[in-house]
This record gives structure tokens, C-alpha cells and sequence, in this order.
């Protein structure tokens, strides 16, 4: 399995200390930690945010306009909804960037933006 997804050339990201935890489980059952590159999404996301506290995943996605799917702190839920979350980031990014150079239109029409786009502009000027 290691070997097909080759984690340790690809940057994996997860929520919060979630890293931490995959290497103890790696650990306990004698597994070398396949993850060498990882990306604490919660952190970027508190950094995008210029936030004091970490926000929780459910948060984080409800300020960009998302609901959690399933239950919280499930495995697999939990890494679908990192994943979900990761892309309507990336997706906020390359709009800036695509609007910016061209058209102020975004800049202009906060209210048509979610609460993550709209700080996400605020920060960018």
C-alpha cells in the first residue's frame, strides 16, 4: 500500500494533530510512519484567518459555506471533509488570483462571498 501511494514524496494533509496520532498508531503495531511531508491544514487555516484559536473542522467548514458530512471525529469522515475543505480553499485562492490581475469584481461584491473569502480577501490587500 505504501509503495502504490507513495506518501512520503507527496505532501498529505490532515486536521490538527492528526499526524501525531497516524505516527503513535504507526508505532504501536511496529509500522515505520509513512507521512514525511505534512500539511496541518488547521494551522494554515488559522494562519489564512490571522485567528487566536484553532478553529474546529466543523467550523472551519461552515465559514466556507460547507456542512460536515457524517459525524465528527470518524476516521473517514474526518479525512473527507479535511479533503473537501482543502479544495474550497484552493478554489478561494485561485479565484483571487484569476480576478485579481484583470477585475476587482470580487473585491467589489463581498457580500456574494462566504465568510472565509470575505477575511481571505481583507487579508490579501
Amino acid at each position: 500500500m505504501i509503495e502504490r501511494f507513495r506518501p512520503k514524496a507527496t505532501p498529505c494533509c490532515a486536521w490538527g494533530d492528526d499526524f501525531a496520532l497516524l505516527a503513535k498508531a504507526c508505532n504501536a503495531e511496529g509500522l515505520a510512519n509513512p507521512f514525511r511531508q505534512p500539511i496541518d491544514l488547521c494551522k494554515s487555516f488559522q494562519g489564512i484567518l490571522a485567528a487566536k484559536q484553532q478553529p474546529s473542522l466543523v467550523s472551519a467548514l461552515e465559514l466556507m459555506g460547507l456542512q460536515f458530512e457524517g459525524f465528527p471525529h470518524g476516521a473517514l469522515n474526518d479525512a473527507r471533509n479535511t479533503a473537501r475543505l482543502h479544495v474550497a480553499i484552493l478554489r478561494q485562492m485561485l479565484m483571487k488570483k484569476e480576478t485579481q490581475p484583470t477585475s476587482t469584481k470580487v473585491a467589489n461584491q463581498p457580500e456574494s462571498l462566504t465568510p472565509f473569502a470575505q477575511k481571505l480577501v481583507h487579508a490579501l490587500k
